[in-house]
Formats: structure tokens, sequence, C-alpha cells
């Protein structure tokens, strides 16, 4: 609160200024008020737990697929359309590759050389039976590397970021997508159950859960169509964009 009154209640949030840094400025720690709140943990030698914290993102109760197909969405005949030779599906931001791993053991015949994870996080070094890629994609002139895979994927990503940085994200995927390619994004939605994850994404990150409005207008914004969508009451939704 204190940060909106500050600033005439100027809303949403950016991703370096935000209430976390605003605290961090009225404490007199002006080395990091200006920081990403990662920068800031890694910084207070904080980032490491964080990232055990995260590993595996959230409990799960069944299967990737489970879940994929109970929203009505046919992953088994986007793969029929893969191609061996190329990368079938990427993961950005995948983490120790959870959501790739998981998809395998339903699908046994995609390939190591078809799964990639992409990920910045140097303490991942090797993911058994993944690919692994490092790739920033906040850094300039960085365009996502993979260039016409089957199936990109942004699990859990997106609501860390505010509109203005998904929207560049989502266009670095959109450059490297051919007719074929699938964006898959993977989130929460914003409801009142979700109400108090939504406010940490804003406080700490300038990020938002987002609903289906939200998730069009980035689409449009990125170059991208809305071609499928699932919205539970709870749990992750699933998204699925493709180039217009």
């Amino acid at each position: 609160m204190r940060k909106l009154q500050a600033d005439n209640f100027r809303y949403p949030f950016q991703e370096c200024d935000t209430p976390f840094q605003y605290a961090y400025r009225q404490m007199g720690r002006d080395d990091l008020a200006d920081q990403h709140t990662y920068t800031i943990m890694a910084e207070q030698g904080r980032l490491d737990s964080f990232n055990q914290f995260m590993t595996g993102k959230y409990c799960k109760t069944r299967s990737e697929s489970d879940r994929i197909k109970s929203l009505g969405y046919d992953l088994e005949a986007v793969l029929n359309e893969r191609n061996p030779e190329l990368v079938t599906m990427v993961d950005i931001g995948g983490s120790r590759g959870e959501l790739l791993l998981d998809l395998k053991t339903t699908f046994p015949q995609l390939t190591r050389a078809e799964l990639v994870v992409q990920e910045y996080n140097p303490d991942i070094n090797d993911i058994p039976e993944l690919t692994l890629m490092s790739w920033d994609y906040k850094a300039e002139n960085s365009p996502q590397p993979i260039q016409g895979a089957l199936i990109y994927h942004l699990s859990h990503v997106l609501h860390n970021l505010s509109d203005n940085e998904a929207v560049r994200l989502l266009q670095k995927v959109a450059d490297a997508m051919e007719s074929q390619s699938r964006l898959l994004i993977h989130e929460v939605v914003r409801t009142a159950l979700t109400a108090s994850l939504h406010c940490v994404m804003s406080v700490l990150f300038g990020g938002r859960e987002r609903i289906r409005d939200d998730w069009h207008r980035l689409a449009s914004e990125a170059g991208l169509k809305v071609t499928f969508e699932a919205y539970p009451s709870f749990g992750d939704g699933l998204i699925e964009m493709r180039r217009v």
C-alpha cells in the first residue's frame, strides 16, 4: 500500500519497481532497490534455497499427460505430427525438466534429442534423458535458438512477468515458430482462490495471474492467436497459441 500511495496508485507494477524494491529503498538499501527480486535473493544468498523449494514447482496429484487430457487437449494427436529428426518439445524455463520427464513416461518414443529444456540456472549442468540448453530470454538480441519446434512449453513462467515482459518473451517464441508449431502455456487462472498467489506475483515480480481476456490480448500483441483454452476452477489451466 505504501508503494501505491507513493506513486499515486500507479499499477500494474514493473518487474524492478515493485513494493519489494520500494521496501529496500525505504530501508536505505539503494544497492538493492533497483535490482530484480531474483538478483536480490542471489546477493543475499537465498536463491539456492528458493530453487530447491521450486523443484517440481507445485505439488502434482497426477501425471502431466492425464492433466492435459482431462482439459480436453489431444496431445497424442499433436505428437503424431512430429518429425523425429527435429526438436519436438522445448520447455522454456523448465528447471530440472520435470514437465518433459513426466510427459516422456507417457510417450517413451520421444528421444533425448527431441526434448529440450532451456534454463538459465548455472547450477543445472545435466538432465538425464533430456537435452539441456542455456537461454536467457531476457537478454537483448537473444532470439529463441530453436526454430520450428513442434511444441514450446511455458509452465509457470509468464506469471512472473509483467505484461510488457510477457509480450517480449511471447514475441521471441512466435518468431521461432513455424505453421505446425504450438505454444502451450500452463498457468493457474486468476480467481478468488488464487488471489493470494496473484498478489505475491505482483508484489515480488510485477507479474500476475491471468484470465481469458488477458491471454487473448497478450497473444494478439505478440502476433499469435489462441487456438485452445481451458480454465479449470482449480489447478493449472492450458492455453495453446499458434502463429497468426
